[in-house]
């Protein structure tokens, strides 16, 4: 749907839906309006927004997440039987 994340940035471009946008950083763009006639409510709505994508994908876990919770310390008081 878009180009290289770093060669796209400060480019005015047409998306495949009829958005024009202009990108302000590698996962950023504002909307700047539409040619499209099927969407053009929804592109007038997000004219001026600021978007930004992330693009999908497995990333590595992070083992550091719950780490300071106390049930991961061995603080957790005992229950009575």
């Amino acid at each position: 749907m878009f180009d290289d994340p770093p060669a796209r940035v400060g480019q005015t471009v047409r998306n495949s839906d009829g958005a024009t946008v202009r990108w302000i950083s590698p996962n950023c763009y504002i909307s700047l309006g539409s040619d499209c006639i099927a969407l053009r409510a929804v592109h007038d709505m997000h004219k001026g927004m600021t978007i930004c994508v992330i693009s999908l994908g497995k990333r590595k876990a992070r083992g550091d997440l719950f780490k300071d919770m106390p049930t991961q310390r061995g603080s957790r008081p005992k229950l009575p039987p």
